[in-house]
């Protein structure tokens, strides 16, 4: 998937059923594991847990490729995990 994040932008908590693996075009983003900017690769497994915030000042655009879906965290999750495809 492609994404391009406004600034300042925070995701829900979540964690992976697969892996993700994130590459950085351009901008940036923070979450529990470090920041990440321009070039940068992040890849995740399905046992961490993070919320990105994406930088201020400017858009974040990145390409996540995923082989399965992301798992929300919080109270709601049961409810909404089900609807959530890959």
């Amino acid at each position: 998937r492609l994404y391009r994040i406004r600034p300042g932008t925070k995701a829900r908590t979540h964690t992976h059923a697969g892996q993700e693996i994130t590459q950085i075009l351009g901008g940036g983003f923070t979450d529990n594991t470090g920041h990440y900017g321009r070039g940068d690769f992040v890849k995740l497994g399905p046992k961490d847990k993070h919320q990105p915030k994406s930088d201020t000042g400017e858009d974040c655009i990145c390409i996540v490729f995923t082989d399965g879906p992301q798992l929300l965290t919080g109270m709601l999750s049961p409810i909404l995990n089900p609807f959530l495809s890959d």
